[in-house]
């Protein structure tokens, strides 16, 4: 149940701040209903919105300290480029620590990143950015660069 207590705190901090500026707090819930989603390795399961929280999120969080540790900013997907996610998460069925399937995708992302579904899809909705790839020849480096704007804790288990 490690997660809980960060699931909490997540929520807890990201509702206050959103009360304490007079912000509405729906963005701060999806963001932890993601980071639930993504702890219980149901991946699959994210909304597009849902993509788009853990990358603004972690938008927010580099540009912050970017004045400290000199980051890059963090790449920003559209609507479009979230729903490619969404698919490619769910064309490969990323949900479930349970039935193996996360470890799976992991182990062909490590091993195999050509033989995971969707990629195609997935290149057409990032082409013309920096996150370019070809799927012809996809690599596991292509792959995590594009999982990274979910931020550190979102793309912790392809690692």
């Amino acid at each position: 149940m490690r997660g809980c207590s960060r699931i909490l705190c997540v929520v807890w901090l990201v509702v206050a701040r959103g009360s304490l500026v007079g912000c509405d707090a729906g963005p701060a819930v999806e963001y932890a209903v993601a980071v639930a989603k993504v702890e219980n390795g149901n991946v699959a399961g994210l909304t597009a919105s849902e993509i788009l929280a853990l990358n603004q999120t972690w938008a927010s969080v580099v540009a912050a300290r970017n004045s400290i540790t000199g980051e890059d900013p963090v790449f920003a997907f559209t609507n479009q480029q979230a729903g490619a996610l969404v698919s490619f998460f769910q064309v490969n069925e990323v949900r479930g620590h349970e039935n193996g399937r996360a470890e799976a995708f992991a182990n062909k992302l490590r091993t195999d990143p050509g033989s995971l579904l969707g990629l195609p899809e997935l290149a057409t909705a990032i082409a013309g950015t920096a996150l370019a790839f070809d799927f012809s020849s996809v690599s596991t480096q292509d792959l995590l660069d594009i999982f990274r704007p979910l931020g550190e804790f979102a793309s912790a288990p392809w690692y």
